[in-house]
């Protein structure tokens, strides 16, 4: 496993730490709240970890896009920040790589937002989708697992999606889809 994997021993699915970070669990933070700490926390170690050459910016895209479920919204807030924070001039004051960092989260902002898939092993997408079922009533945040243009399952976990998957072996394998130009009439 690469060096920018999660600590191991959290709650999770087997024994890959960075899903387990994933995973929702009894906390004293809000969802929100929640959500937000560990969307900034792994956007700036996969920020770090592309600046090195540790990890494909299109793999860090699809596990950050998964740290937020169809919540472009929050991606978007803190693709804000990070474009707003000023130039450092010097390399070592620029932690984590503001470049990157906004590359990362923009990326991972069209997944979330359902422009851009997340494309896994023998032809498998999966899709960030938000189903509004009227003003009453809560908008249901799935992800929907297709192969060969059919709809497989639709899930609503990094758990689950795994199961669907094969496993956590495969989830290592996600990546964010290229832009296709069905990709950018969808957006």
């Amino acid at each position: 496993m690469e060096r920018w994997s999660a600590p191991r021993g959290g709650t999770g699915v087997g024994s890959f730490g960075w899903i387990g970070a994933l995973a929702e669990g009894p906390g004293t933070l809000a969802p929100d709240v929640a959500a937000g700490v560990r969307l900034a926390a792994w956007a700036s170690n996969y920020a770090q970890a592309i600046s090195a050459d540790e990890i494909d910016p299109a793999v860090a895209a699809a596990r950050l896009s998964l740290c937020a479920i169809c919540r472009p919204d929050l991606i978007q807030r803190h693709l804000d920040q990070a474009r707003a924070r000023p130039v450092e001039v010097s390399p070592v004051l620029d932690w984590p790589p503001r470049a990157q960092l906004v590359d990362v989260l923009a990326a991972a902002l069209e997944v979330t937002a359902g422009r851009r898939d997340l494309a896994a092993p023998d032809g498998v997408l999966v899709q960030h989708l938000t189903r509004d079922h009227g003003p009453a009533a809560a908008r249901q945040r799935i992800l929907r697992i297709t192969r060969a243009g059919t709809t497989v399952a639709e899930v609503t976990t990094v758990a689950e999606l795994a199961d669907q998957l094969g496993g956590p072996d495969t989830l290592e394998q996600l990546s964010a889809a290229p832009v296709s130009p069905v990709d950018a009439e969808r957006g």
